[in-house]
């Protein structure tokens, strides 16, 4: 696939990925309101150097005491914590703090991270946490302290006592050597006081907590990710989709797949099933479907260079607009002065009446050959005449499908339907067979048989390629000139330059040209010839070749011929056709 083709796909599955992206984002929105905002704080404490050592735990000696960090977490000081800040219960802390050691050179610091719904309250709490815990281990250093102090006081009375029984008998050598021992704790546990009551409060505060900070992922960055990760799903789900549809989505696929040209795009036009409108082309108004109807007019035109030419309208399978297509094909060829002769092809299921009323009921191409075969006499022309029907479009006739036979296709490949046609041929400029369709059935290469050439029908959207192509490949099989598609229900915009072009002339203003420069002229133009509004179903003799220039008239010019041999060429090289 090229990148071409990707960018193609792409856009013609835009609303699908644009969905996919909306609904992530719609997700991603939903969970960013649905989440509580969590906000955090942190508080740096230092510890002296006598704690940071751990020298202050030896000076306690035997006495406990708790200087782990682990306190922080421990229910004395997160209840005190709570109490500090006025939050009850005063489990209110629990899970909300964290913390962690940093180890220095000459001192550790503490970091108390503590979380909270607002940036106050982080702050508020993780001050909070380090006071209580500074408080918790001050109580812990105050407590020993006065332990140590107990001992002392103990050490000093016992060696006291010693003294005065070495005083009474200064040969009692053991009392001598208690006291000795005595004084030797006693001092020691003197310098352990002195030493801890020097080094003061082991935690003091570094660094107090900031307002905090929003903890997680931005709201604008998830929503960011979301936008971007839809956009990727939904461009992943294209192209994964688009190789497991075989519908032809695009009308350059067409020319790709087999090696005929596209002569005409229909475009799609909801307006008509709302009118129930089946003769368009007979309102005059230059809609885009018109105008394509038109333009297959004018290609097929190149190719009627003969009085009697016979094109065969099939699709590749029912409901894809063959018989609206053929009709207004008919009506349009018709109303350009040409004698047309609209064939009902399709024995099977005949919708021509649909468009034409009684003109195309009765007897008719069934009734003809069903004679021929079981008279074994030849068919006169006075036979055809009779049985075509006349209708409201000048220079239009119709000749019926009839009842249906039992045997459609073996009627159709009788000897009798080249006779018939010649018949028809004798008296029509340009003949158009409604056909069935031609997937699954043989009666449109029956038919093209003697055709000058066959249009194979598409919509797109629904026509699948493998189909399309077998179908084509059927015709050509069977000896059938398939002599172009049409890409029904397209898409395609016409630019919105074109809009006075599809406007009927008598409300444009006029231009009037003047040094090189075109002005436009409101005023009304009396007594100057109109333009008809039906310009583009005139049509020139069989040996004049009109080129691809407007045509003018006094002071103000008309649009192009839209429907001219030249024209056509044009368009359809600019189509691909």
């Amino acid at each position: 696939m090229t990148f071409r083709e990707i960018l193609n796909v792409l856009w013609q599955r835009r609303w699908a990925i644009l969905l996919v992206v909306v609904l992530a984002v719609l997700a991603a929105g939903l969970y960013v309101v649905r989440q509580t905002p969590v906000y955090q704080a942190s508080t740096t404490l230092k510890l002296n150097a006598a704690a940071a050592s751990g020298m202050m735990e030896q000076y306690f000696g035997s006495i406990p005491v708790d200087f782990d960090t682990e306190s922080i977490g421990s229910p004395e000081v997160l209840k005190a914590a709570a109490e500090i800040v006025g939050e009850t219960p005063a489990t209110a802390l629990y899970g909300t703090t964290t913390w962690r050691v940093v180890e220095g050179a000459r001192t550790d610091r503490i970091i108390i991270t503590v979380t909270g719904p607002s940036p106050g309250v982080a702050n508020d709490r993780a001050n909070a946490v380090a006071d209580a815990y500074i408080t918790y281990i001050n109580n812990q250093v105050a407590a020993g302290l006065v332990a140590l102090q107990g001992q002392q006081a103990d050490k000093a009375a016992q060696a006291a006592d010693l003294q005065r029984q070495v005083t009474a008998n200064p040969d009692d050598s053991i009392a001598s050597s208690s006291l000795a021992r005595a004084l030797s704790s006693l001092g020691t546990l003197s310098t352990q006081v002195e030493a801890i009551t020097l080094a003061g409060s082991p935690l003091t505060v570094q660094t107090p907590a900031d307002p905090g900070s929003r903890v997680g992922n931005p709201p604008a960055l998830v929503l960011a990710v979301a936008f971007a990760v839809g956009l990727m799903a939904g461009i992943g789900m294209a192209l994964i989709w688009v190789q497991f549809d075989t519908r032809v989505r695009d009308e350059r696929e067409f020319e790709s797949l087999v090696d005929v040209p596209l002569i005409a795009q229909l475009p799609w036009d909801p307006k008509l099933t709302k009118r129930d409108d089946r003769l368009p082309v007979l309102a005059r108004a230059r809609t885009p479907l018109n105008e394509g109807i038109r333009s297959m007019r004018t290609s097929l035109q190149v190719l009627a260079r003969t009085s009697g030419s016979i094109f065969v309208i099939t699709s590749v399978e029912p409901n894809d607009g063959k018989t609206f297509v053929s009709a207004n094909l008919a009506a349009t060829w018709a109303r350009s002065g040409k004698r047309i002769v609209l064939i009902g092809g399709d024995l099977r299921r005949p919708e021509l009446p649909t468009y034409f009323g009684g003109a195309a009921e009765g007897p008719g191409l069934a009734e003809l050959l069903q004679k021929a075969r079981d008279s074994h006499e030849p068919i006169s022309g006075e036979d055809v005449e009779q049985l075509l029907s006349d209708t409201d479009i000048a220079g239009l006739k119709i000749l019926p499908a009839g009842s249906e036979p039992p045997d459609p296709a073996d009627l159709l490949a009788s000897d009798s339907l080249s006779l018939v046609l010649d018949l028809v041929r004798a008296r029509a400029d340009v003949i158009i067979v409604d056909s069935p369709p031609s997937y699954a059935l043989t009666d449109a290469a029956l038919l093209a048989k003697h055709a000058t050439g066959a249009v194979v029908l598409a919509s797109l959207g629904r026509t699948r390629r493998d189909r399309f192509v077998d179908t084509v490949d059927d015709l050509v099989a069977n000896d059938v000139a398939v002599v172009g598609v049409v890409a029904n229900r397209s898409r395609k915009r016409v630019p919105k330059s074109y809009d006075r072009y599809y406007s009927s002339t008598r409300d444009m203003p006029h231009e009037r040209r003047s040094s090189g420069r075109v002005r436009l002229d409101l005023r009304p133009s009396a007594g100057k010839p109109a333009v008809p509004k039906d310009l583009d179903d005139f049509e020139t003799a069989d040996d004049e070749v009109i080129l691809d220039e407007p045509i003018a008239t006094d002071e103000h010019t008309t649009e192009e011929h839209a429907d001219s041999p030249m024209s056509a060429a044009k368009g359809n090289a600019r189509s691909g056709g």
